[in-house]
């Protein structure tokens, strides 16, 4: 049997206060598929809040969120141990507060979206896997109706389509989904001919986004808004087309809304969000069409569910709550679209990224 690996992010310094926390940076653990626990493995320390993580080709590349600068890192996996070894950074000074990144393995490049400087910068990957120079900066503009939190653009997140011909980075600050082609020749982002920017209700706040593994569907979290977006989405021209807004919480509820994370199941029958401030998981069930209805909105186990993430099989839930400092494995429901039993709690200083990874 394979062996599956976890990989989690964290914050080694708070956001807010900029005061040490006790991680000691990418936490690496053995998964158990039959029940769930994990076992530390190892830890990867020297990076200053290495928050989010991609994968690629045998390598990780972590983006390392604080303000100032865009910094990423590359390393090397052993493939015998999953045990991720330094490579190099690359820190590009135009950025700032690198919060989520993506690869495009056709074009060798990394594309990161950096939070305060509200701007995109793409790196080259060189044939060793390691970072190289900066081969562009495409720079947002403009602002919304939140003035505490929207005044100027704020990319939150960079996504490729399944295809890998265009790039979508929401921005939190401005509203909006920005659309770009890859240009395959070059490996540089050229704003979409056929639609350049989707527009979202004021407000809102888009975070997170992902598309459905049939290509035809994709759904856009919106942290300030409190709901799930719901896109048509034409591969062939990459355009976004929007038909559906469902709420992420209780009619009832008056508190802190702060929508974090949005994911498809490994067999794509059901859509997952994660709730921060009200610390549950909304499932909503996919329709043919694509669009939602939920199925489930229960307690995250924990305490500002950051991120989450499934195993291959798609019975097993991981989520990082953040504020109570551990990673929880639940059970999910595959045929109700519902989260189970809680099975494993694993301690880990403000966790904020989890993923899973199978061993050759």
């Amino acid at each position: 049997m394979a062996k599956t690996i976890l990989y989690a992010g964290t914050y080694t310094y708070d956001l807010d206060t900029n005061q040490k926390t006790n991680s000691q940076g990418i936490y690496v653990y053995d998964f158990d598929q039959e029940n769930g626990s994990l076992e530390l493995i190892a830890t990867v320390p020297g990076k200053k809040n290495p928050t989010f993580l991609a994968f690629g080709g045998g390598f990780l590349y972590s983006s390392n969120e604080y303000i100032g600068k865009a910094h990423f890192s590359s390393y090397q996996i052993d493939k015998k141990t999953g045990i991720p070894h330094f490579m190099n950074d690359r820190i590009v000074p135009e950025g700032s507060s690198t919060c989520h990144i993506a690869l495009d393995q056709g074009v060798k490049r990394l594309f990161s979206a950096n939070y305060f400087s509200g701007n995109l910068v793409s790196c080259a990957i060189l044939d060793d896997g390691s970072l190289g120079e900066p081969i562009q900066i495409q720079q947002h503009i403009g602002s919304s109706i939140n003035k505490e939190r929207q005044s100027e653009p704020h990319v939150h997140s960079v996504n490729i389509d399944n295809q890998g011909n265009y790039l979508l980075a929401t921005d939190l600050g401005t509203d909006s989904i920005m659309i770009y082609k890859i240009d395959k020749t070059e490996g540089k982002l050229v704003v979409n001919a056929s639609q350049a920017c989707e527009a979202v209700p004021p407000g809102e706040g888009p975070r997170h986004f992902v598309f459905h593994p049939n290509g035809k569907h994709a759904y856009l979290s919106t942290e300030l808004g409190g709901h799930v977006i719901v896109f048509d989405y034409d591969e062939g021209h990459g355009t976004l087309c929007r038909k559906q807004m469902i709420s992420t919480l209780p009619e009832s509820y008056k508190g802190y809304i702060h929508v974090g994370h949005i994911d498809v199941s490994p067999d794509g029958k059901f859509v997952l969000a994660s709730n921060r401030g009200h610390d549950s998981i909304a499932v909503y069930a996919v329709s043919k069409d694509g669009t939602l209805k939920m199925t489930d909105l229960a307690g995250s186990f924990g305490k500002f569910p950051r991120h989450f993430c499934f195993n291959a099989g798609g019975n097993r839930l991981i989520i990082s709550n953040r504020l109570s400092n551990c990673i929880s494995v639940c059970n999910f429901d595959r045929k109700q679209g519902k989260i189970g039993e809680l099975l494993w709690e694993q301690k880990i200083p403000s966790p904020t990224f989890v993923a899973l990874r199978e061993l050759p």
